[in-house]
């Protein structure tokens, strides 16, 4: 869900394999009959199917949906337990996305990371608001985890991975400056989370995860304009696509919609080259705005509602970091 300046190589297959995997584990949720594991396990797929990376191991799944589970369980329980000591918790919840950040910014971003962090966010928020979704988010999220690694051991089963010569998984750098980008990015995230906290709202659910993995885009100040198409990109797609699902109530017509506008941005990323950036970075939030209309968690709000909250959070986003790059960048003479 997201790119950075160094160019995607060539991926032979992985348009067809994204596309497999995101469809698998959006049709494993709704075969449990449970909405959020459809909405989030193809989510976390868009998280972990990275161009010429292998697929999971079993060992590699079972490891990490256990690790999520433990993940799950300790934020609930250590909010639930500063429930009444809001300012503690909102220091501690500061603290730890700080961390996460920071782990971004001098290691480069790694998909655990991104998932702890998401997990650790929504889990946290919606406990300590008391939002009607919080008990069925804290149980859904290791199965969607679960799922989204079964599916992309599929999919990788179905078409393995056979670099181009000379190819490798994007390499999404560190920082040059991980203290400064983390606080930054920390700092933008943190209203967010109040706001998310004070409201209890369960569309800030999927605020926090989009303002997560745009933020989670490295050097977003010499990638400002490639993020910002990224994102338009992948909002027009799933919004014209979630329209036609919208107007076509029909199950085998949206799972067609989901597999076209993912095989599409998968081929492009499979293509290499610049164009492949900005389709790898467009992926996530198209998966995210198709997937509330296609699995609503809730089903209350009009889409168009919806759409607006997370184009606002995408503007509010991208404006911060421009604006607060810009006022600490070091002068020319420093730098």
């Amino acid at each position: 869900m997201s790119t950075d300046g160094a160019a995607i190589g060539r991926a032979s297959g992985h348009g067809l394999r994204l596309t497999i995997a995101v469809v698998l584990a959006f049709l494993i949720g709704a075969v449990l009959d449970d909405v959020l594991v459809m909405f989030l396990a193809p989510v976390f797929v868009t998280m972990f199917a990275a161009p010429n990376a292998p697929g999971p191991t079993w060992v590699a799944a079972a490891t990490v949906t256990v690790l999520i589970w433990l993940a799950v369980t300790a934020t609930a329980a250590v909010t639930s337990f500063f429930t009444l000591h809001s300012t503690v918790l909102v220091l501690l919840l500061t603290a730890f996305v700080f961390l996460c950040f920071w782990r971004d910014a001098v290691a480069g971003p790694k998909p655990m990371t991104g998932l702890v962090l998401v997990v650790a966010v929504v889990v946290a928020t919606m406990t300590a608001s008391a939002a009607p979704l919080a008990a069925a988010v804290v149980a859904a999220l290791p199965v969607a985890v679960l799922i989204s690694m079964i599916a992309i051991m599929i999919a990788h089963a179905l078409i393995p991975t056979e670099p181009e010569p000379g190819a490798t998984p994007p390499d999404m750098g560190p920082s040059v400056r991980p203290l400064r980008d983390a606080a930054l990015r920390t700092l933008i995230l943190l209203p967010l989370i109040v706001g998310f906290l004070a409201t209890g709202r369960a569309s800030g659910f999927y605020v926090l995860i989009v303002a997560i993995a745009v933020l989670r885009v490295p050097r977003p100040d010499r990638a400002a304009l490639g993020l910002v198409a990224a994102n338009v990109l992948g909002g027009a797609l799933a919004i014209a696509a979630a329209t036609l699902v919208l107007i076509t109530p029909s199950a085998l017509f949206g799972v067609t919609v989901l597999a076209v506008l993912v095989l599409g941005l998968g081929l492009v990323v499979e293509g290499g080259g610049p164009r492949a950036q900005l389709a790898q970075a467009a992926t996530g939030p198209a998966v995210i705005l198709l997937m509330i209309a296609l699995a609503p968690v809730d089903g209350g709000e009009a889409y168009a509602n919806r759409v607006v909250e997370i184009v606002l959070t995408l503007a509010y986003v991208l404006l911060a970091q421009t604006l607060l790059g810009a006022i600490v960048r070091p002068s020319p003479s420093r730098a």
